[in-house]
């Protein structure tokens, strides 16, 4: 299923974060290997991801349980904020990161933010999703203690952004057991939005 804009089942996405994805040009595509899973995830019981995450409202589901992929939309803070400088327009997703990282790193590992994010190829990003970045950074839990649901004990993040256009990111939760397929689920994380010229 390829739709832009919106999803088919309206009950997985909701009108509004449809017509944010519609404003920001960007395709969904389902991936074959994953479900959309009703509900949001506001992580009460995770002190660190309710920091990182807040709530979380759009999320896919490996057929097998060990891969957990929740999707987050940011339209252009211009559209909240017309006043805002572009050139802020263009690195809130930046700030964003940098914030991800202190709450799971401490405070002053954003100051070195760069050196946990791997920038994708370029290439790469501009052939794959049309975004002008993507970054891919992985992320570490405080203790198991914070191991989502006990069972999810790795975490790591896709961020897409396109000049103008806002961003989108993934956070992906799997298992040790959803190691063995690791590329396979990447690639479908990879195939599920791409930004319209």
């Amino acid at each position: 299923m390829i739709v832009i804009g919106a999803v088919a089942d309206s009950t997985w996405m909701t009108k509004h974060s449809g017509d944010i994805l519609k404003s920001m040009k960007l395709t969904y595509n389902r991936p074959i290997i994953l479900d959309e899973v009703m509900g949001t995830e506001c992580f009460k019981d995770n002190a660190q991801l309710e920091a990182v995450l807040t709530c979380a409202y759009h999320q896919l589901h490996s057929k097998d349980g060990q891969f957990i992929v929740f999707i987050t939309i940011y339209k252009p803070i211009s559209e909240l904020r017309p006043r805002v400088r572009f050139e802020l327009i263009d690195n809130q997703h930046t700030y964003q990161i940098r914030n991800v990282i202190r709450e799971s790193l401490g405070k002053e590992a954003p100051l070195n933010w760069k050196k946990y994010v791997t920038y994708l190829n370029p290439r790469k990003t501009k052939t794959k999703f049309n975004a002008d970045t993507a970054i891919f950074l992985p992320l570490s839990f405080i203790g198991p203690e914070y191991y989502y649901k006990g069972k999810y004990n790795n975490l790591e993040s896709l961020w897409l952004q396109k000049k103008g256009r806002g961003w989108v990111n993934f956070y992906c939760f799997y298992t040790d057991e959803a190691k063995k397929k690791l590329p396979k689920y990447r690639k479908a994380v990879e195939g599920i939005f791409r930004y319209e010229n």
